[in-house]
This record gives structure tokens, C-alpha cells and sequence, in this order.
């Protein structure tokens, strides 16, 4: 028994110095980057950034509504369209009460605007390459001054990169209007198994969409840090920048979802005007959260580079 004990001890001091310096590090990192993001978030004009950002996107949500109303009518079956609609307002206004107004609102214009589908398509996407040019001038300033880019290209160059950078979220969108269907044929077989086999998923459809929703705000995060900014940043802060991203988006939704449906009186202070008071307040947070992730990863490089000096 007593050595028992001493072999216990004997491990014990072998592992506790480990444990403490392992510790230490690891408080000090923690304390490194809070640190680091407290005076940045002033130097580098953190929410003076956010809200420049938030009001070039919010001018592109209208051109984007009818890009979508024209690609939704050109390319998706009519039966389908309803079905698409909400699919992107529950990912876009993920609170249940706003997002069904705002289906409400949409889908009370669907009509209208399908029978005008090619103007809607002409007006939004001309309207959207001048407003989502000025919101990719807003995310490359505040990006170049976070990533300490000291020399910037010509503004033909970057006016140039801004355009592409629209096109190719068009074609993005376009792709996904094609994949959708695909997702719905899976969700309908999925089905299909529960009935036939007598097994139960849960609530597998909402883990589904919610993983593909984390996918797809990874996958933006990276395009958007990779390619906005007038350096090429490293693969690594790119990656851990968009894992931030994607960390901090979701905490906020939660967050915020639980203050909208627990604590907040606004539905009773503004009443219809609601879904538009929280979507300038999301989109807000959203800015927000994507400018403190590229601090984070600019903070990464720092640390790195001083490591290897």
C-alpha cells in the first residue's frame, strides 16, 4: 500500500510542473490576444469600420432581393420557388417571428415581381455592382488597415478586383440556387427512410440546415479574408480567421435570439417595422464579428513572426 502511494506521488510530481508551465502558456496566449484586440479595437477604428460596413450592405440587400427574384424565376421550377424563398429568409433572419413577416412581406410580391422578372434582373444587377463594389471598398480599407497593408494598388486595379469579386458572387449565388434542389431531394429521402423503416431522426432537418449554414459562413470568411484584402494573407490566419468568424456569428445568433424572445419589448415599440430594426442589427453584429476575427488572425501573425525573430 505505502508504495502505492509513493508511485502515486512520484507521478503526481512528475506531472504537476508539466501541468503548471502547460497552464501559464496557455494564460498567457489567453491574455496575449485580449490584450491585442482591447487596443486595436481603438486604434484600428474596430466599430467605426462595423458600421461603414453594415451601411454598404445594407444597400445592397434591395438589388440583391431582385438578383434573386430574377434567378428564382429563370431557373426554379415555380412550385419550388416558395419553398426557396423561405429556405434563404430562415438562413439570412434566423429569428421565427421576423423571419415569417419577412416570407409574408416576399412572398405577397412574388407575383408581381416575376412577371417583371427580367427588369428586376437588369435593375438589381447593375444596382448591386455599384452598391456591393462600395461595400468591398468599405471591407478592403478596413482589412488593409487591420493587416497593416502599406501600399495599395491604383484605384483602377482595385475597382477593377471589386467588380470581379461581385461577379463571382453572383455566380455564387446561382450555384446555390442550382444545389438547393439537391438538398431537398436528400431531406425527402431522409424522410422517405423514417416512414419506411419506422426510424426516427429528430430534429435532423434543423442540424442539417445548421450545418450547412456554418459551412457556408467558413467557407465565405476564408474568400472574403483571402481575397479583399492588397496582400495575400496566410493560408493559416485566413483559416483561423474564418473559424472566428463562423465561432462568433453563431454565439451571436444564439445571444441574440434568446434576448429577441425573452428580454426585448421591441415587437410592442415598433411593431411591423421589427424584421428591418433586426436586420440592421444583425448585419451590424455581423460586420462586427468578421473585423474582430481579422484581428485575431492578424494577431496570430504577429505573434508568429516574433517567435521566428
Amino acid at each position: 500500500m505505502e508504495k502505492k502511494t509513493e508511485s502515486e506521488n512520484g507521478i503526481f510530481s512528475t506531472v504537476w510542473p508539466t501541468v503548471v508551465l502547460t497552464s501559464r502558456k496557455l494564460l498567457a496566449v489567453v491574455a496575449y490576444y485580449l490584450s491585442g484586440l482591447y487596443h486595436r479595437a481603438g486604434s484600428d477604428h474596430l466599430f467605426l469600420f462595423s458600421s461603414a460596413i453594415s451601411f454598404s450592405l445594407s444597400l445592397c440587400l434591395i438589388p440583391l432581393v431582385l438578383v434573386i427574384f430574377f434567378v428564382l424565376g429563370t431557373f426554379v421550377p415555380i412550385e419550388q420557388i416558395t419553398g426557396q424563398i423561405e429556405y434563404f429568409v430562415d438562413t439570412l433572419m434566423p429569428y421565427p417571428e421576423s423571419a415569417a413577416f419577412l416570407k409574408e412581406l416576399l412572398l405577397s410580391r412574388v407575383t408581381s415581381v416575376f412577371a417583371h422578372k427580367n427588369m428586376a434582373g437588369w435593375l438589381g444587377s447593375f444596382g448591386l455592382l455599384f452598391a456591393a463594389s462600395g461595400w468591398f471598398t468599405s471591407m478592403r480599407s478596413s482589412l488593409n488597415v487591420i493587416f497593416r497593408v502599406e501600399k495599395s494598388p491604383n484605384q483602377i486595379m482595385g475597382k477593377a478586383k471589386d467588380i470581379l469579386l461581385v461577379l463571382l458572387i453572383l455566380v455564387f449565388f446561382t450555384l446555390s440556387f442550382a444545389f438547393l434542389p439537391s438538398l431537398q431531394i436528400l431531406l425527402k429521402f431522409s424522410h422517405k427512410i423514417e416512414e419506411s423503416l419506422g426510424v426516427q431522426f429528430g430534429d435532423f432537418e434543423v442540424h442539417f440546415f445548421n450545418m450547412v449554414a456554418l459551412i457556408t459562413i467558413f467557407y465565405i470568411s476564408s474568400m472574403l479574408i483571402y481575397f479583399i484584402p492588397d496582400k495575400r494573407i496566410m493560408k493559416r490566419a485566413v483559416f483561423l480567421t474564418a473559424f472566428w468568424t463562423t465561432l462568433f456569428q453563431k454565439l451571436v445568433h444564439q445571444t441574440f435570439g434568446f434576448y429577441l424572445a425573452h428580454l426585448s419589448a421591441w415587437g410592442d415599440i415598433y411593431g411591423a417595422y421589427i424584421v428591418f430594426i433586426i436586420g440592421v442589427f444583425w448585419i451590424y453584429l455581423s460586420s462586427l464579428t468578421m473585423l474582430l476575427s481579422a484581428m485575431i488572425g492578424q494577431l496570430f501573425l504577429e505573434r508568429r513572426n516574433f517567435k521566428k525573430a
